[in-house]
């Protein structure tokens, strides 16, 4: 058999039906026949015995409609126009051989699991390879499909993958492969995509964009040390589509050759935690669209959100991070995690961004929490809201220092975040310091009796507390009135020689 690169994103291919003959999809050597598999125990898929209408050929399509569990062996590579799983759970052992499905057309893709409404299908792949053109999980509406590809199974898609296109559709990566050259999580319309890529050993490689949420519910996860690598990634794409991407544990990547939109014009969120990475080679926009303001009831704006918590998280933007772009974004970010972005950190009216810092003792006197080569502009239109947190069981001490911003130059609204609470005698100190090429936003713990501070509680500060004995400023213990009590903890952070 002779077949096109199965990695480019083409919509016909060359087949052949016997040895020297050779022609277009548009004719075939003989009528196509749909057979049915008739083993509910399993067999060897070359046995014409375990087929209602003999061994599917390269023009035939092959069903799987036996409410049962079974399993099916290749025992040498072959050919089929089309595979349908459409009810049971298949276990297709592919041996080191390779399964092609010719079909070419977008409307009857080679692959699918879950066909008609109704169906509920599931495939296992096992050592070998499922090469098709378009490749379908969930196909129709109320369908429903699911697709595992196991240790050493390789699922090769030259044009598009649907998880959910029309239906609800699975596909869970546990040890195999998965490429294509472009994929969406729930597709359409009601539909639901979710892919689960787990371990190490286990990737998903797509060419062009990789969609989650298009116009349906799209769920990524990326665990366990899983690597998946696209050009462009959409969270969210159409009006009232939902998408989310997980990516969380040592060594769990999600690496971009281009840019990220979060939200774009729905409800899209990233989570990045517990060491998990996530890298882009150009722009993020998060909320990318407004709320149209020319409909009389208008859908939502583009609404991004973004966590990247736990020691080891990690997100790199190569380009500008728009933080939101013209709808709406929240970004909670601290307790280890890490933002880096090559370009500019832009927070730009008539959007709204919320900022959540969550502080622990990884972020004490450690790199900036968003830390930008280019600038970071904090727009004074802009209504930011910038709250800081302290992550469960961490209490800081007077002289831990965490550098939220830092940038060639901050432009703008001055960060005035809302500040928890702090052990008596202490208080915040935020300053925004430049100097020659660079910036920075540091939060410090200070020493609330220190009234001029010098860095020490001295004679000085008795003083001065004594001035403004009997009123509400210089009050220490939050009782709104300087008195013996604010006396006393002076007293206790003496510190003067």
């Amino acid at each position: 058999m002779t077949k096109l690169n199965w990695r480019s994103p083409r919509r016909w291919l060359v087949t052949s039906c016997s040895a020297g003959t050779a022609l277009w999809l548009a004719g075939a050597c003989s009528a196509a026949v749909v057979t049915s598999w008739t083993a509910p125990r399993g067999g060897l898929f070359s046995d014409p015995a375990n087929w209602s209408a003999g061994v599917p050929g390269s023009s035939d399509t092959a069903v799987f409609d036996l409410v049962s569990s079974y399993p099916v062996d290749l025992d040498d590579s072959t050919a089929a126009s089309r595979m349908l799983v459409r009810s049971g759970q298949v276990t297709l052992n592919l041996g080191g051989n390779t399964l092609d499905l010719l079909n070419g057309v977008a409307f009857t893709p080679g692959l699918v699991v879950g066909n008609l409404a109704g169906d509920d299908g599931a495939l296992l792949l096992a050592k070998g390879t499922i090469a098709a053109s378009f490749a379908s999980i969930g196909f129709e509406p109320a369908s429903s499909g699911s697709l595992e590809v196991g240790a050493g199974a390789v699922l090769d898609v030259a044009n598009q993958l649907a998880i959910g296109q029309r239906g609800v559709g699975a596909i869970a990566i546990d040890g195999g492969a998965v490429g294509a050259w472009g994929m969406q999580l729930g597709s359409l319309a009601s539909s639901v995509g979710t892919a689960t890529i787990i371990g190490g050993a286990s990737s998903l490689d797509i060419d062009t964009d990789l969609i989650v949420g298009f116009e349906g519910s799209g769920t990524l996860l990326v665990q366990d040390g899983a690597v998946v690598t696209a050009d462009q990634v959409v969270i969210a794409q159409q009006t009232y589509s939902v998408g989310s991407i997980v990516v969380e544990g040592d060594g769990s990547m999600l690496v971009l050759g281009g840019s990220l939109d979060i939200g774009f014009d729905a409800m899209g969120s990233l989570t990045i935690a517990d060491g998990g990475r996530v890298e882009t080679g150009t722009f993020v926009t998060m909320g990318t669209l407004p709320e149209p303001w020319f409909e009389e009831n208008p859908p939502p704006a583009g609404n991004g959100t973004v966590s990247v918590l736990g020691p080891g998280s990690l997100w790199i933007v190569g380009g500008d991070l728009h933080c939101p772009y013209l709808g709406y974004a929240t970004l909670t970010l601290g307790d280890g995690g890490r933002v880096f972005v090559g370009g500019d950190v832009e927070f730009l009216a008539p959007s709204y961004a919320t900022v959540t810092i969550v502080l622990s003792a990884a972020d004490v006197n450690g790199d900036a929490l968003v830390g930008a080569a280019g600038s970071v502009a904090l727009d004074p239109e802009t209504p930011q809201v910038f709250a800081i947190e302290l992550a469960d069981g961490f209490v800081p001490i007077a002289g831990d220092q965490f550098t939220i911003l830092a940038g060639s130059e901050i432009t703008g609204a001055t960060p005035e975040p809302t500040l928890p609470s702090l052990p008596v005698g202490l208080a915040w100190s935020s300053v925004v310091s430049f100097e020659s090429g660079s910036a920075s936003w540091v939060l410090r713990i200070v020493v609330a009796a220190d009234y001029n501070g010098d860095g020490v509680v001295d004679g000085a500060d008795l003083g001065t507390l004594l001035a403004l004995w009997g009123g509400a400023e210089g009050d220490l213990n939050g009782d709104g009135i300087v008195n013996g009590a604010d006396l006393g903890i002076l007293l206790a952070f003496w510190s003067a020689p």
